[in-house]
Formats: structure tokens, C-alpha cells, sequence
């Protein structure tokens, strides 16, 4: 794992313009594949001497319910002006694992005051000075629902609105198109389009708060959807999901260089990202009838035969 000097997540070429998103991500995955009875969690290479999650969490905080992507006051990644959609996705999941109500409230709040839209009014990177429109984070809803414990519950019947949008756009998304943040037009897919980092946890949230048959269905038709990738291709993954999750943290091929974070979701990607497809159930189920016939058709045979 890349950890830089202010003992966080980094990358391979020291950009920490993620640092949020990578943090939040790996606290998430870590606390529910947590083993109480054995007190261990399957990670690679984490440092013993890093701050704790929660601590972490309160640095990159920086107002309540602001975020920065990392602290480093000479970056362009600590003005919080910077912070995108899919940095803050994440701190839902945290929210929800460590059950911190307190920061998810916080960050409800400051959410709903900018008209449900996240913190970027600045496009992201060094020496970038446009203005933007920030993203729109209103279907985020259904997160802060399933991030609330009890004291979202009532909430609940919303999830079944939210988690059929989201399934409407899970079956475009299984067109082979790939639309990018700063273009209008959707460009044809290739296999290096592999962020798939937040939908992973949006799914995983799904499962383990709160869930719907909705969200059930929605996991699925991702799973099976799912295009291969280079991770498939390349790091010859058998999985679609699991090949984007290793492409992406890949330590070659000019990958971010962080390929414990993939290895972390495995066994989660192996537990709920594994289907059969449509065809191949369709081809089990019709099985017993072919071999039916077949059996007869050679019974038959061997009547007639001379």
C-alpha cells in the first residue's frame, strides 16, 4: 500500500487527489469483513502505525460536514471546492460500518444546503481555476437512508423509488457506451474503463443496510452485465467486477499501485458479485429435458437397429 508522509493512502506517482475516496473505501471494506472471533480483517501491507479510521476521517473533515480530498495545504486537492461526488460516497459507507450518525448527520445537512449537490464548483487538478456546476448528489438519498441505522428507518419505502432508478440505470450502463464526468457525449467502452470502485460499495451498502429486492435484482444484473476488462485480459480475473477492481489498483502497467484495496473486496466480490448468467441458467434448467430425449432417442436407436 502507497502511504504517504501524512500517513495516508496515496498512489504510485505520489498523487493524493483521492486520498478520500481510498481512505473511506478501504475503513468500509475493512469493518465488514471485521472478525470479531479472531480479530483479524484480510488486508495486505497496512501500516501498524497508521491513524485509526475514525481518526483520519476528522482530517479530512474540515468543517462540519466539509471535506477535502487530503490535508496537504500546498496541493490543489485540500481546498474542499475540489471535493467531488465520488470522493463523498464513501464516508456514506463508513458512516453506516462505524455507525457515526453524528458525522453522517453532519454531513446530510451540509449536503441539503447546497441544494443537494456535492462541494466541486472548481474542476479538479493543478492550475485549474474554471468554476463548474458541482455534482448533483440527490440520488444520494437512498445512502443516507441506508447509512442512518434506526433513525432512518422510517425512511425505509423510499428505498424501493431510489433503488428502481437505480436499477434503470444499471441496464443502460450495460449498453457499451462509457460516459465520462466532463463530457456531454458518451464515447464507445473499452476495457481500460474499470471505475467501478463506487459502485461496488453502493451495492455492498445495499446488501448489508437495509436492502430491497430491488437492490437484490440491481446487484444482479450488474454482476452479469458487467463487461470484461483488462483486469479479465490481462490479469486473466475470471470475474468482470473483481477483473475492473484489479485493473484499477493495478501496481503495473501505470496503474494507481494499490493492489491490497482489491484484494480486500475480494472475498466480497466472490460472495455477492457472483452470478450465473441468464444463458447459462437458461441452458442448466432446459439440461434435464435434453438429456430426457436424448435418452430416448438413443433407446429408440436400439429398437430399430438391426
Amino acid at each position: 500500500m502507497f502511504i504517504d508522509a501524512y500517513h495516508l493512502i496515496s498512489q504510485r506517482d505520489f498523487d493524493s487527489g483521492d486520498t478520500l475516496q481510498r481512505e473511506a473505501m478501504v475503513a468500509f471494506g475493512k469493518k465488514i469483513q471485521y472478525n470479531s472471533l479472531t480479530n483479524t480483517v484480510a488486508i495486505l501491507n497496512e501500516l501498524s502505525d497508521r491513524p485509526t479510521p475514525e481518526q483520519i476521517m476528522d482530517e479530512l473533515e474540515v468543517a462540519p460536514g466539509i471535506y477535502i480530498r487530503h490535508p496537504d495545504p500546498t496541493k490543489w486537492y485540500s481546498n474542499p471546492d475540489t471535493t467531488s461526488r465520488d470522493q463523498i460516497i464513501p464516508v456514506f459507507a463508513y458512516c453506516a460500518a462505524y455507525e457515526d450518525y453524528a458525522r453522517l448527520n453532519r454531513l446530510f445537512w451540509a449536503t441539503l444546503k447546497r441544494g443537494m449537490f456535492a462541494q466541486n464548483t472548481l474542476r479538479a487538478g493543478a492550475g485549474e481555476t474554471d468554476r463548474k456546476i458541482p455534482d448533483p448528489m440527490h440520488m444520494t438519498l437512498a445512502l443516507f437512508i441506508r447509512a442512518g441505522g434506526w433513525w432512518t428507518a422510517p425512511l425505509y419505502p423510499l428505498l424501493f423509488l431510489t433503488d428502481s432508478i437505480e436499477l434503470l440505470a444499471t441496464l443502460v450502463a450495460a449498453l457499451p457506451l462509457h460516459w465520462q464526468d466532463d463530457h456531454i457525449l458518451p464515447r464507445m467502452r473499452d476495457p481500460n474503463d474499470v471505475d467501478d470502485n463506487n459502485s461496488i460499495i453502493q451495492h455492498l451498502m445495499a446488501v448489508y443496510y437495509k436492502p430491497t429486492p430491488i437492490s437484490w435484482l440491481n446487484r444482479y444484473f450488474y454482476s452479469v452485465t458487467r463487461p470484461i476488462n483488462n483486469g479479465n485480459l490481462l490479469l486473466n480475473e475470471s470475474n468482470p467486477v473483481m477483473g475492473a477492481l484489479r485493473w484499477y489498483h493495478r501496481d503495473t502497467f501505470e496503474g494507481d499501485g494499490n493492489p491490497e484495496i482489491a484484494e480486500l473486496y475480494r472475498p466480497l466480490v466472490d460472495e455477492y458479485f457472483t452470478f450465473r448468467s441468464p444463458l447459462k441458467m437458461a441452458k442448466e434448467s432446459l439440461m434435464p429435458a435434453q438429456n430426457f430425449f436424448v435418452s430416448k432417442w438413443n433407446n429408440l436407436k436400439t429398437i430399430l437397429s438391426p
